[in-house]
């Protein structure tokens, strides 16, 4: 709407809605050659990411509590967590727990959680970000790490499905295991 320089000129008053928040606002503002006089009023600003607002007129967003992510502003409610995924309060994000591995950016993150309707974002997994589960599932100890033995890699590269050098697996689904002395090796 327009900009008034006194209250007793303003038409109406409205309460911010869901998803933003009222935050303070000045600026200087001068009409018809006068001198810029300092307004100080109150405007309506979209929650940031990792935050929710699910009542109207609020003078501050709450934070998504853990379990929960928002990756986009003017959020009415943070989303649940994808299955084997981790969330902690506030996150605009989520990461891989134990067993699973996240394949997507922040970014890629953002993109398709807006071209999802809001009946689908809960809880499923983003096709190419994930959560997706490792194969064997003890390869991927959660945050994108794997498997170590003292300090050392074990498995390694995307999903956590590679043998480090001097490791190999029996199968494709059995953690990958020290290779024997070369000596030892029978082919």
């Amino acid at each position: 709407g327009r900009i008034v320089m006194d209250l007793s000129e303003a038409n109406t008053c409205s309460w911010c809605m869901p998803g933003r928040f009222s935050s303070a606002y000045s600026a200087n503002v001068s009409s018809w050659g006068a001198p810029p006089t300092l307004l100080e009023t109150f405007r309506c600003t979209p929650c940031p990411p990792g935050t929710e607002q699910r009542r109207m007129g609020e003078s501050q967003c709450d934070l998504c509590p853990a379990g929960r992510y928002n990756p986009v502003n003017a959020s009415t409610a943070c989303t649940r967590c994808p299955e084997g995924g981790l969330c902690n309060e506030g996150s605009t994000s989520f990461t891989s727990g134990s067993g699973y591995y996240v394949l997507g950016t922040p970014e890629d993150l953002v993109k398709a959680f807006k071209s999802r309707g809001k009946d689908e974002v809960e809880q499923r997994p983003f096709e190419g970000i994930g959560p997706a589960s490792c194969n064997p599932a003890g390869a991927c100890l959660g945050r994108n790490r794997c498997m170590e033995d003292n300090g050392r890699p074990v498995h390694q590269g995307v999903l956590c499905g590679e043998c480090a050098a001097g490791y190999r697996r029996g199968s494709f689904d059995a953690l990958c295991k020290e290779c024997p002395p070369q000596g030892l090796n029978i082919f």
